[in-house]
Order: C-alpha cells, then structure tokens, then sequence
C-alpha cells in the first residue's frame, strides 16, 4: 500500500470512442512479472481519488459493471515470445463447468507512451467471489496459498485441524467441512 501512486485512466473502446475517465491508485501486481520490463498493474479505485467504484463493464463475459480494482496484466509469462498462454488457457476452459478468468486485451499507454499489449483482469479475492457467485462479501473467506496454511488466517488453520483431527467418515464431521 505504500507504493500505490494516484493515476488517471482513459479508456477507448476498439472503435476510438471515450467510454470512461476516472482518478484511481496503481500498484505494481504479481511477483514474477517485477523481473520484466512491462509490469503487470493493479488497479485501485478509492473515494479519496474520487470515487471508490467504477462503473462500467470491463469484461465481455461478466455481467458485472461495477468494480472496485482490477488488474491490467502483462504477458509476462511469455515475454517477448509470446502473448497468447494466460489468455489461451481462459478461453480453452470457458465453456466447460469450470471457472475462468474473463479478460479483455488493451493497448496500454502510460503518460503518453506505448507501453505494450495488456489484458485487463479481474483479480481473485472476497469481492471476486461475491460478485461472481451472489455471496455477501462478509462471507467469502479466501485462501490464497495453499502450500503455507499460516498465511491464510485463522478459519483456514481451524478448518485443517478439524480435518486432522476428526474423522470425516462420520457425517456430522463431513457435513462441518
């Protein structure tokens, strides 16, 4: 959060036509895509920027119109050979009754200057979730690494140790997970 700095984005459809202007924060977003030259950027709106949502419907495969952060990611993963992995993958799975990340491609251009092909994307976290499947926010508890349980908070811990610790064949256990 301390590195966040206030922007101004503008958004221009395929056509050239201004669908949106708006102040909002940005942060550099991911690990591996630092090492690269074209920085994966999320995207923060903030009622001390402005206003602390956007609407307006960033992906074409969700209903939603009204988003608080996003991320405008790099192709890093394939960078410079490629940039069709990260969307490829999404779109092989999209009709399948499997979840997938939506995404748009854009033109990036940062004061003015070419900045490469991005997609926008949706980040994955509580507000994901809430607007995706209608769950109240207050609800959705993610867990964002697996292979450190420690780092996913207290209900996670308790979840695995209830799992270790109880038999799940019993019902009443199986039914608690």
């Amino acid at each position: 959060e301390e590195w966040e700095r206030p922007i101004n984005i503008e958004y221009f459809n395929s056509n050239g036509l201004h669908n949106f202007s708006i102040n909002a924060g940005v942060r550099i977003h991911g690990y591996a895509s630092r090492e690269y030259p074209q920085k994966s950027l999320k995207i923060y709106t903030r009622k001390k920027y402005g206003k602390d949502h956007l609407d307006f419907k960033l992906l074409p495969n969700r209903n939603n119109e009204k988003y608080e952060r996003f991320i405008l990611r790099s192709v890093f993963r394939g960078w410079p050979h490629t940039s069709i992995n990260d969307v490829l993958a999404s779109d092989i799975v999209k009709d399948l009754n499997f979840e997938y990340l939506d995404y748009q491609p854009v033109i990036v251009y940062l004061n003015g200057e070419y900045w490469g092909l991005y997609t926008i994307r949706e980040r994955i976290d509580e507000k994901y979730i809430s607007y995706l499947y209608d769950i109240e926010e207050d609800n959705v508890d993610p867990i964002f690494n697996p292979y450190w349980p420690h780092l996913n908070g207290p209900d996670y811990a308790d979840l695995l140790s209830f799992i270790e610790e109880n038999d799940l064949i019993i019902q009443n256990n199986y039914n608690y997970i």
